[in-house]
């Protein structure tokens, strides 16, 4: 990552099913490997709703993650402090593409 002096590498696996022609269900399952840059790594996983109508697309989303604290050779955990917390939301977003 640029200036955190380490690698992040993002992996992820998306399925998308059509509901009727204008509604879609999709979710995705990602892992993060961050522990080089922040000292972290985790999962996180979204599931939601994408309505299109010509050009417009609205999305309802729900996003959730957990996190992974890594322990030391003395057994003591890592930079327990960032990140401070992982908080589950959800997310509304309207799009437009032409």
């Amino acid at each position: 990552m640029y200036g955190q002096g380490g690698d992040a590498y993002f992996y992820e696996l998306t399925g998308r099913y059509p509901l009727t022609d204008f509604l879609e269900f999709s979710s995705t399952f990602g892992y993060a490997r961050t522990k080089d840059a922040y000292e972290v790594d985790y999962p996180y996983w979204n599931v939601g709703f994408t309505g299109r109508y010509k050009f417009l697309a609205a999305d309802l989303r729900y996003y959730d993650t957990r996190e992974i604290h890594f322990v030391d050779g003395a057994g003591e955990v890592v930079n327990i402090d960032y990140p401070n917390h992982l908080t589950a939301t959800v997310v509304f977003s309207l799009s437009v593409g032409f």
